[in-house]
């Protein structure tokens, strides 16, 4: 799913949204072919109790899903503003011939930032910290403790950030939500009301209202890539702020 990020938001809910619709729809023309050359014109009446349980199943589970991926995502956005601040302080407390070692660091860490999404870890990046670390000096001797904890701390934050790139959403998950979704859309399909219009009414706002949250989900999946993107404008703005 991580290609859909790559698309426009708009697009992206537009293709999300027509499959969901396209399933319903197509079950639903199935469902009452199918009836219709049986000479059928009902549908089971255990349809309303089977529709009512699977609906609820799917809100829990597409309840859970975002409340997860969007506290994900808030933890993101929060360990970049630390990120953020640790590159200001280190700034402000090492010491100026040591700075443009920093600035190295920092430039390389964003110039990877688009890597997260879907690419491999530029060594580089990590091999530039080690070196700032090994031979960081302070601006003042009283500044020595806290720069190294700063610095430790943007070894920390690049490691958080790479773990949170990848989907918050668990494949089996991912698998389940889409089961129970098109296990709806088929119970919906035989409930074979006498209007035609309605019954693909009532499928279509169903699959609507599904695609739409599928669309959340996999927006809130990737933090650092699609529309919704953490980007690294404050940890640039830090660096620009540096004496």
């Amino acid at each position: 799913m991580l290609w859909l990020t790559d698309l426009p938001s708009w697009l992206a809910f537009v293709l999300i949204v027509g499959a969901a619709n396209v399933i319903a729809i197509g079950a639903t023309l199935f469902a009452r072919r199918w009836y219709h050359r049986r000479g059928v014109t009902t549908g089971p009446a255990v349809v309303s109790a089977w529709a009512t349980t699977l609906g609820a199943l799917v809100a829990v589970l597409c309840a859970f899903t975002i409340i997860t991926l969007w506290s994900i995502f808030a933890r993101a956005q929060a360990d970049t503003d630390s990120e953020a601040a640790a590159v200001r302080l280190a700034a402000y407390e090492i010491s100026s011939v040591q700075l443009p070692l920093l600035r190295a660091y920092v430039n390389r860490s964003v110039a990877e930032w688009p890597q997260m999404c879907g690419e491999a870890k530029d060594p580089r990046v990590i091999a530039s910290l080690i070196a700032l670390q090994r031979v960081a000096k302070p601006r003042a001797p009283e500044y020595s403790i806290d720069l190294h904890r700063q610095l430790s701390a943007l070894e920390d934050a690049r490691y958080h950030r790479w773990k949170i790139s990848a989907t918050s959403t668990p494949t089996e998950l991912k698998i389940a939500l889409c089961i129970v979704a098109i296990a709806l859309f088929a119970v919906l399909a035989i409930a074979l009301p006498d209007r035609l219009d309605t019954h693909l009414a009532l499928n279509a706002l169903t699959a609507t209202a599904l695609g739409a949250v599928f669309w959340v989900m996999i927006a809130l999946s990737y933090p650092y890539c699609g529309s919704y993107v953490i980007g690294p404008d404050q940890i640039i703005s830090a660096l620009r702020a540096a004496p």
